[in-house]
């Protein structure tokens, strides 16, 4: 793939990016081993550029984020990366703006042998994966993507069985974005009792699709 070709996949994934995940917090929800468990996401603007993979850019990752949504983004602003990672990065890369409402996602705490990757946390699908980076504060925020099956590279995976959203000034989280309605459903004891200092069950509602 050339960088005139990657151009607009990435000006494409930068709008999914903006519609769906910047400036929000995702609260990912697993059952791991009988426990209800959760892991809260932060998106911002420089991850994006990290997202993408590419190298040698002539912009800062906040800069590279800015020119990618206003369609100013060009293809002397950056290289592919010569192993080909940039490249299988961008092929899934807008199947990853949807992460936080799309089915059969699973999740797992980093494990694979790679000492040039640094992330500890991985959430995806089989053909998709996005990694997270624990800060001090215990949320994680997106630093990688990966062209593959999430269960090759987690320690062990886990179905995600419910996400929730907000944006960052919110103090509780008040949208459900995705629920696996076949094994929980929104009143279920548990999953209110593991939640109940994050999300406000009283005043929830539906994800509204966003284009």
């Amino acid at each position: 793939m050339t960088t005139e070709k990657a151009v607009p996949i990435i000006r494409k994934c930068a709008k999914l990016y903006e519609n769906n995940l910047m400036g929000k917090n995702i609260l990912f929800v697993t059952e791991e081993d009988g426990r209800i468990c959760f892991y809260e996401t932060s998106f911002r603007r420089p991850n994006f550029m990290h997202l993408t993979g590419v190298d040698e850019c002539v912009f800062t990752p906040e800069d590279f984020y800015y020119h990618a949504l206003k369609n100013t983004l060009k293809s002397t602003d950056f290289k592919m990366k010569r192993d080909r990672t940039t490249e299988q990065k961008l092929e899934i890369l807008s199947e990853l703006m949807l992460i936080h409402n799309k089915p059969g996602m699973m999740l797992g705490a980093y494990g694979a042998l790679n000492i040039k990757l640094q992330t500890d946390l991985v959430a995806g699908s089989i053909r998709s994966i996005m990694g997270f980076q624990k800060l001090k504060n215990s949320v994680y925020v997106p630093n990688t993507a990966l062209n593959g099956d999430v269960r090759d590279v987690a320690v062990k995976s886990y179905p995600i069985i419910a996400t929730f959203i907000k944006y960052w000034e919110d103090k509780s989280y008040t949208t459900l974005s995705y629920l696996n309605n076949k094994k929980f459903t929104i009143n279920d004891q548990r999953l209110r009792d593991a939640l109940s200092l994050k999300v406000d069950f009283e005043n929830l509602q539906r994800l509204q699709p966003t284009p």
